[in-house]
């Protein structure tokens, strides 16, 4: 449409970049992937999604898609050793 056309081409004076933080848990490959396909297709294009992955493996196919985009931050909790608190 004209309107998404606008948005998309419309250039900032300032762009704050946005995070969007998400926790996880075994969350299914469908429900992810569409967590994905909304952030990324987004006009504003100054955004990270920063997901916090609690689950109790980490899943196969979770880096192939966590590297498709480098505004995507991934931790899987469970890798790590020692928690500062």
């Amino acid at each position: 449409s004209k309107q998404l056309t606008n948005q998309l081409k419309y250039i900032f004076y300032y762009s704050p970049k946005i995070s969007i933080i998400v926790s996880m848990y075994e969350t299914p490959l469908v429900f992810f992937n569409d967590l994905l396909d909304s952030v990324k297709n987004q006009t504003y294009s100054n955004w990270e999604l920063c997901l916090a992955d609690g689950s109790e493996t980490k899943e196969e196919w979770i880096d192939v898609l966590v590297n498709s985009d480098k505004r995507i931050k991934y931790i899987f909790l469970n890798s790590i050793s020692n928690y500062k608190y």
